[in-house]
């Protein structure tokens, strides 16, 4: 257990393209600026055009919040997902991901085994 405990994350690796960059946010008052958005087109999972976009966000425009549960496998396990929306259309998505090197698969086993990186704010396009 103790082992478990002492692998440690790192960004310093080399990271898939859809999961290449981490998420920032700036928050001054009541605006917000969220840099590395992922706002790609997918033709298949491995096939995309890549765009990152930076978000300026008014939170006193702040009007609604979904969360979606996308199930798979075992009942007790889902992808989280919440989207917010602003009165003046636009939405920010954010979940939890792992983070897969190139060549590495998903393998959920792995994750509890710390053997993945996780991002903990992955925005994504919504709309």
């Amino acid at each position: 257990m103790r082992w478990r405990f002492s692998l440690r994350p790192s960004n310093a690796r080399d990271w898939q393209p859809d999961v290449a960059r981490v998420a920032t946010a700036e928050i001054q008052g009541d605006r917000v600026t969220v840099k590395n958005v992922r706002n790609f087109r997918y033709r298949s999972a491995t096939d995309f055009d890549e765009r990152w976009e930076e978000r300026r966000l008014d939170l006193t425009r702040l009007d609604g919040l979904d969360i979606f549960f996308s199930y798979w496998g075992a009942p007790l396990i889902a992808h989280t997902i919440m989207s917010w929306s602003f009165a003046d259309g636009q939405h920010l998505a954010i979940s939890v991901e792992t983070r897969k090197t190139k060549g590495q698969e998903y393998s959920t086993v792995a994750g509890f085994f710390r053997q993945t990186s996780s991002s903990t704010s992955r925005p994504t396009n919504a709309t």
